[in-house]
């Protein structure tokens, strides 16, 4: 990324120190306002700080780039998953997960319970008022039967599902550590060993960055990618054409392959200790490469293998027949209780089904269950910044210790070539014996 785009990126962050100014105004009041003083001096620290940044990292645009534009780059991704990070986690204690209404994922089952409640209450309703005591105990007998066999089986069929979905979320998870780890490993490889072409050392770092990033909207089925997503890593230009790319990820992989294979190149000139070393470092960082693809293949899988239809229809449909006949054999005994007896035992095995359903395949941005793969997305960057300027900075004070090494060395080397000052009785004998010599 050239002077353009860090130009761009400190515009941006500019900007934002007044959009945050404006935003206290708001929040605080008219007490809070902030002075233009302090407006141009939050300006001027910025200014300063992005100067900084260009200077003291000219040398690895990179990490320059990354750092500038950490700040864009971070606000898109929270934006973006805003719902999964704000909303309630399951660690956050008793009460707080005891109140919740979107968590639950009522909205999947929730049509159900409703049919299930109105039919207790009508039925309830006309048995007390319309139906003679002989015809409501008819089915009386039956109660046990119902409760015992129908309600077990029915509880094995659920506990299977919502265990199997429990297995894909947890996969899915794993998956997701695996590509994180992975991002970092290679990095540290390739900026430990590729320091010799430092340009395709970045562009694999770029690339498989990019490629970790099209897997979170590759995942969620968006096709429109958002490029403060990508800010520091990707140009515009190039986030528009991994954007058209069939299969995104699959693009910035083979993209991070082929430099990693220009980094790693070894031709005729190379010696052979070189080659056999560059060799096994390029075999090695393939395979990493190839586990960050095959991560990527097991999470499509999980997306696009739900339970067999055979299983989910029939549970679905027995599950509907037991609690619609749960009225019809427990109001006898129960008279109007029945009511929420049904809405209790509705709610909790329909909330089984809609758990099961909300685990099944946890891709979706607008989901609070599913995997906060934003959140991901940032950790890896985070790592893969520290990485890259921790790299830097090593590289910069051993070429600081190497220049004052140099500097030291010739500076010994002048002083013992440098002809030894003259003696001063040797200056006195010299001075006698020309006097000598004239007379």
């Amino acid at each position: 990324m050239g002077l353009e785009a860090s130009a761009t990126i400190g515009a941006s962050n500019r900007q934002k120190i007044v959009r945050r100014g404006s935003h206290d105004i708001l929040q605080g009041g008219w007490l809070s306002i902030p002075s233009r003083e302090n407006l141009e001096a939050s300006y001027n620290e910025s200014f300063s700080f992005e100067n900084d940044i260009q200077v003291k990292y000219s040398g690895f645009p990179l990490v320059r780039d990354m750092m500038l534009s950490e700040a864009t780059r971070t606000a898109a991704l929270e934006s973006d998953g805003y719902k999964q990070m704000s909303y309630t986690k399951s660690t956050d204690g008793w009460f707080r997960t005891l109140f919740v209404f979107e968590g639950r994922a009522m909205d999947r089952t929730g049509w159900a319970l409703a049919i299930v409640t109105l039919n207790a209450i009508v039925w309830t309703v006309m048995a007390e008022n319309f139906l003679p005591e002989s015809n409501r105990d008819a089915l009386e007998p039956y109660e046990n039967f119902f409760s015992l066999v129908l309600s077990t089986t029915l509880a094995f069929l659920l506990v299977f599902r919502l265990n199997r979905s429990n297995i894909q979320f947890w996969i899915s998870r794993e998956r997701w550590g695996s590509i994180v780890a992975l991002g970092r490993s290679i990095t540290s490889g390739v900026t430990t060993h590729g320091s010799h072409d430092m340009n395709s050392c970045y562009n694999v770092i770029r690339w498989m960055s990019a490629f970790v990033i099209a897997t979170m909207y590759f995942l969620r089925g968006i096709k429109k990618l958002i490029p403060e997503t990508f800010a520091g890593i990707l140009t515009k230009g190039e986030v528009e054409t991994l954007q058209k790319a069939r299969h995104p990820p699959i693009y910035a992989a083979d993209l991070t392959r082929m430099y990693l294979h220009e980094l790693f190149e070894i031709s005729e000139s190379t010696p052979v200790s070189v080659a056999q070393f560059r060799a096994q470092q390029l075999i090695f960082i393939e395979q990493q490469l190839n586990s960050l693809m095959n991560d990527l293949g097991a999470m499509e899988r999980i997306k696009a293998t739900p339970l067999p239809l055979v299983y989910v229809t029939h549970l679905r449909t027995w599950l509907m027949l037991f609690l619609l006949s749960m009225p019809f054999v427990w109001q006898p005994s129960l008279h109007y209780a029945t009511i929420p007896v049904v809405f209790m035992t509705s709610f909790a095995m329909l909330g089984l089904e809609g758990a099961a359903q909300e685990m099944e395949a946890p891709f979706t941005k607008d989901r609070t269950n599913h995997l906060n793969m934003d959140a991901y997305c940032l950790l890896m960057l985070s790592n893969i910044q520290q990485q890259i300027t921790d790299d830097a900075n090593r590289k910069k004070k051993a070429s600081a210790i190497a220049t004052l090494n140099f500097e030291t060395s010739k500076h010994m080397r002048d002083l013992i070539e440098r002809p030894p000052p003259p003696d001063e009785n040797n200056f006195e004998d010299s001075f006698a014996s020309i006097e000598t010599l004239d007379c």
